[in-house]
């Protein structure tokens, strides 16, 4: 549903209308002339005529509930939908900004994440001891900053979605205090160079990125750990909610309260809110007009935090019939996409897990069948994380050009690793972070966006693929040069 809130109100970019529903346009409705406005208000009166959700602050998937569900979308409206609702080249959202290259949810990173030439910039929203909203990956500050060095005595444990945590938290140092921070370089094989140098992030100066870019740059917040967050006392006693806050912060800077996907406020405005939590984002699609991404992971070992729901069970057509009636997107881990199938007599393992893209098995990367399902439901689908290291990259990527499919010219890599060898003999130790790009935007499944720590690789391989016309753009109109009718583009 890529429209304001809830059931079959959407944005109609075929016909250059607006559907949105009472929310927004209380939103904006001090904003507009008075002609715009009757003309507003008949598309509302038009909207009322269809199914809405009509939700309370539950999650609405999990037993006992209390949200009730409107009318999912009839297999004629996924049908007329389907052509306009997806984005006209996949998007590039740079994960924690330039987190690859520098210090992670710093203004730096997302300063260089913008010359880069990312869509999007994310931030993982916390907050401080004074309810000020920081952008770090957790609340625990220990391992992306200095302040084990600066407030040992803070140290302290928390228990966060059933997992019990030690370190120095956000929500236990005030906004003074963790301005005395200096961000550190979390993973130990990257640049180290830069610890200590950059501030922590707050989500202002997020903001301010964005807002001062010198073309329409996204944002992509994250509300984490929500229910956790929610439940502590400062919160509490403020009768506020991590939600409010940050959406507070964004209409004040312009981000979602002027109009829903694809209009044109959207278009100079572009944004994104995700999280992991259903029942966040469903309150959150009651007060705005920006698009939902609700947050998937693993197929074994992982529920969501506020329902308990796996992703099987999320995944069912039901499900996601719900799910597309507040959510313009999913964002699901990359390994849940596809599926290795081993050729007969072939050595190796399954696919799934991280590895250095070699699994020294003859087979191929086929589609598991999500990212058609998701479709379907009229669902853009948002994978994470691509990296550049080989230790991310799914297990069996070189395998899968440089064995099954060696007659084809595999895409020229993009990021620091070793060349491809032009014949089809045993393939390289590490594959390209280009492959992954090519697999899960093109090959096999085709999402319409990607979280990624390094944009150069992914602008570069988006270039190549405009330029000569691999794969994907027969389908989707990627034609350099042109503007393809009906899908949302802004540069």
């Amino acid at each position: 549903m890529l429209g304001c809130l809830t059931g079959n109100s959407r944005t109609d970019t075929r016909r250059g209308s607006s559907v949105s529903t009472m929310r927004c346009w209380q939103l904006v409705e001090n904003r507009l002339p008075l002609v715009t406005l009757v003309a507003v208000a008949s598309l509302v009166v038009a909207a009322a005529s269809l199914r809405v959700l009509v939700t309370d602050q539950g999650a609405g998937l999990s037993p006992g509930g209390k949200a009730v569900w409107g009318q999912p979308r009839t297999q004629q409206q996924q049908r007329d939908h389907h052509a306009d609702w997806r984005p006209a080249v996949p998007y590039g959202i740079a994960h924690r900004g330039a987190s690859a290259e520098l210090p992670e949810h710093t203004r730096e990173a997302y300063e260089a994440a913008v010359a880069e030439g990312a869509d999007f910039i994310e931030c993982d929203v916390v907050l401080t001891a004074d309810l000020v909203p920081l952008c770090r990956h957790e609340p625990n500050l220990e391992g992306s900053t200095d302040a084990a060095a600066k407030f040992p005595h803070r140290r302290t444990s928390y228990l966060i979605d059933g997992v019990n945590v030690s370190g120095i938290f956000s929500v236990d140092l005030t906004a003074a205090e963790v301005a005395t921070l200096r961000a550190v370089q979390p993973w130990p094989f990257r640049n180290q160079s830069y610890n200590g140098q950059f501030r922590v992030a707050t989500l202002a100066d997020f903001l301010d990125v964005a807002k001062s870019a010198p073309r329409p740059v996204g944002i992509y917040p994250e509300t984490k750990h929500p229910s956790w967050t929610n439940s502590l006392p400062a919160l509490r006693a403020a009768a506020t909610r991590l939600e409010d806050i940050l959406l507070a912060a964004l209409h004040e800077a312009g981000f979602g309260a002027g109009g829903p996907y694809g209009s044109e406020a959207w278009r100079q405005r572009p944004v994104f809110v995700q999280s992991f939590e259903a029942s966040s984002l469903r309150y959150m699609a009651q007060r705005t007009c920006a698009p939902m991404v609700l947050l998937l992971g693993e197929w074994e070992g992982w529920s969501a935090p506020d329902s308990g729901l796996t992703l099987a069970q999320l995944t069912e057509d039901t499900s996601l019939a719900h799910i597309a009636g507040w959510a313009a997107a999913v964002g699901p881990d990359k390994e849940t996409l596809v599926t290795w199938e081993q050729e007969q007599g072939s050595g190796g393992g399954s696919g799934g897990g991280g590895g250095n893209g070699s699994g020294s098995g003859r087979g191929r990367y086929v589609s598991s069948g999500l990212v058609e399902k998701f479709h379907a439901h009229g669902l853009q689908v948002h994978p994470y994380t691509l990296r550049p290291e080989p230790r991310f990259f799914l297990p069996h990527l070189a395998d899968h050009y440089y064995r099954h499919h060696h007659t084809t010219s595999p895409p020229t890599p993009t990021s620091a690793s070793s060349s491809p060898p032009s014949d089809p003999g045993p393939p390289p130790v590490n594959a390209n972070v280009s492959l992954e790009y090519q697999l899960l935007l093109a090959d096999v499944v085709m999402a319409d966006a990607v979280f990624a720590d390094h944009m150069p690789s992914f602008v570069s391989w988006r270039q190549q693929q405009q330029q000569h016309g691999h794969g994907r753009q027969q389908q989707m109109g990627w034609v350099q040069g042109t503007k393809h009718a009906g899908r949302v583009r802004w540069w």
